[in-house]
């Protein structure tokens, strides 16, 4: 397997939502099945304040891609408080990948607008 993009960047004004995609293709000889796990980690605004509504979404149904298939999966930020945020996505294949996918970095900015 082998993923196009390891970081995604998102910035938006408070309560818009931005969207980016990531692409994994399967170059190995047998198909796998893909899931996302998020590591949800405590987050905190410019103001200090602990957040607990996710800001992080992945629009996907479970896959399985088969050997030469590439797909696409679609993520996105939205938050309702100012601030940067950043979540961590582990790319979980079944049956285990030989060398692990490194997790995919989600960054993203909140602002209000003057």
């Amino acid at each position: 397997m082998v993923i196009n993009k390891l970081q995604l960047n998102f910035k938006v004004p408070l309560h818009d939502i931005d969207k980016k995609e990531v692409k994994l293709k399967n170059i190995g000889n047998s198909a796998v099945y893909v899931e996302f796990d998020f590591k949800n980690q405590p987050k905190i605004n410019t103001h200090g304040f602990k957040d607990t509504k996710l800001k992080f979404y992945c629009h996907y149904q479970n896959t399985v891609i088969k050997p030469g298939e590439e797909s696409t999966f679609i993520f996105s930020f939205l938050s309702e408080f100012p601030g940067n945020f950043t979540e961590e996505v582990e790319i979980m294949c079944k049956p285990p990948l030989r060398t692990k996918i490194p997790p995919l970095k989600l960054n993203g900015t909140a602002y209000i607008q003057d």
